[in-house]
């Protein structure tokens, strides 16, 4: 049966349907089709109906008979930003673009289309049950859908994706809940050996920043990934975000302490403090990766003691006026903003102090050398001088006097950054050991099978063990609303 017998005239009638995501993951999946009109096979019909074979016999049919035909399909990003529903219409207008013949009418299983180049189109509920073309389409979309299952089903095994490819179950959602954190932390290790391990070694050496590498972490959602999706964050949690580091930090800690002072300093005191205005003007940029930030606390004269701040922020009625100098700010020279601690009211003591938002590119902000460290060497720390900078008083964090108390509190997040990082180096050094003491031989054996090197590496795999469960522990606490501040400490203690 064919809608087109009912229209004079018409030669390329193209049926449309999409498949769906599967089972609660991958992309949407759509399809369109131009079949002769005298085509007819009497199995081609609703594909629901149909088994697996079935219709990967009926897709070689379909694909070698038809005029013409195209799968598109829809990422996830697209999908979260229109909606399953329209995404997937959205989807069978790419399968449309695709078609070698531009079709003259259009019939689409379902009730919602959006118009598509002024063709005249039916919405038919059942559609694929009732018109050849649509479930042709049908056909198409679940065995294109099928087979990306199948290849997300190779690479995480533990979701079971390859069972019941279209329609979710109980086993699938208790998966995603089980090893979502898995799913993170195996992208970042494949991110990491993928784009941070070539030349690894020549930018620390050179001391030559990983701009791209950045770049492409923050395309990644790396670099935001605990920030609400609102403000194009990845909403993950800070598990997820340890277990990031941590990889990241087995092969490039100068790409992980970027990423760290971006997450846990700038982005979260932003989050959690910084007005809506705020939010919306610097948040959005910094979590999507567009322009990283730089946490600028100590001076030459205030390290760890941060009540003790000669950095100035004068009050002048509708801005403040700052003056003095910050040390050993990662991120200096390629950060477009700073989260500047200053004192305001040094009669006040520390609660006297504010946090300002200031903008690299305003007059007065001085970024000075590259510092030569002697190790993290490709990652940005630089002193930075704020000479006469006006900074309007929109950009204060919290309210006035509320400086300190919003570094102590962003410290407390950035420590299990830090201890993440540092369990990262240790666990990248760790493996390397354990591959070179199976290739290293002595005395006719490996020297892994020799006690005196057994040894140790039993000892750095025990440090590293307790390291990891404390760094998790205390990013467990942080995610369960629970005071951390202890926790953070101790694990970045250890860790480091």
């Amino acid at each position: 049966m064919s809608l087109l017998n009912n229209h004079s005239g018409i030669e390329a009638e193209a049926g449309c349907d999409e498949a769906g995501r599967g089972c609660l993951a991958g992309p949407v999946f759509a399809a369109a089709v131009i079949l002769p009109m005298d085509f007819y096979h009497p199995d081609i019909n609703d594909s629901k109906q149909l088994n697996e074979k079935q219709r990967q016999a009926l897709r070689k049919i379909i694909e070698q008979e038809a005029i013409s035909f195209a799968v598109a399909k829809m990422e996830v990003d697209d999908i979260d930003k229109y909606n399953i529903l329209w995404a997937s219409v959205r989807t069978m207008h790419k399968a449309l673009d695709k078609l070698a013949v531009k079709p003259q009418y259009i019939i689409v299983d379902g009730n919602k289309f959006l118009p598509y180049k002024k063709i005249k189109h039916d919405c038919i509920i059942k559609g694929d049950g009732l018109y050849t073309s649509i479930a042709a389409a049908s056909i198409l979309a679940k065995t294109y859908r099928d087979d990306h299952m199948i290849k997300l089903h190779k690479k995480w095994p533990q979701y079971n994706w390859e069972k019941n490819k279209g329609y979710p179950t109980s086993e699938h959602r208790e998966a995603i809940i089980s090893y979502e954190h898995l799913a993170v932390q195996q992208a970042a290790r494949e991110f990491t050996q993928q784009e941070l391990l070539p030349g690894v070694i020549d930018r620390d050496r050179e001391m030559k920043h990983p701009t791209t590498q950045v770049q492409k972490m923050g395309e990644m959602g790396f670099l935001g990934m605990m920030v609400s999706p609102e403000y194009n964050g990845g909403g993950m949690d800070t598990i997820s975000y340890v277990l990031a580091m941590e990889e990241i930090s087995k092969v490039d800690s100068s790409c992980s302490v970027i990423m760290s002072v971006n997450n846990s300093l700038v982005c979260w005191g932003l989050e959690t403090f910084g007005t809506e205005e705020q939010k919306q003007k610097y948040l959005t940029k910094l979590a999507a990766g567009e322009i990283i930030g730089s946490f600028c606390l100590s001076e030459p004269e205030a390290g760890s003691d941060a009540t003790s701040q000669r950095t100035t922020a004068i009050d002048m009625g509708d801005h403040y006026i700052i003056n003095g100098t910050k040390n050993w700010i990662t991120n200096g020279g390629k950060s477009s903003i700073h989260l500047v601690i200053a004192q305001t009211y040094p009669e006040k003591g520390h609660r006297g102090i504010n946090a300002l938002i200031v903008e690299t590119a305003w007059d007065g902000v001085v970024i000075g050398a590259k510092e030569d460290k002697l190790g993290i060497r490709a990652s940005d720390t630089h002193t930075i001088m704020y000479n006469d900078v006006k900074v309007p008083k929109s950009n204060r964090i919290g309210e006035d006097g509320f400086g300190f108390k919003f570094a102590m509190k962003v410290l407390s997040g950035g420590r299990i950054g830090i201890a993440a990082q540092a369990l990262g180096i240790a666990a990248g050094a760790y493996e390397l050991a354990v591959k070179y003491s199976k290739e290293r031989e002595a005395f006719g054996k490996p020297i892994s099978q020799h006690q005196a090197i057994a040894f140790k590496l039993a000892d750095m795999a025990t440090e590293i063990e307790a390291a990891r469960l404390l760094v998790y522990r205390a990013a467990w606490m942080k995610d369960q609303g629970m005071d951390y501040t202890s926790a953070a400490a101790m694990a970045k203690l250890f860790a480091s």
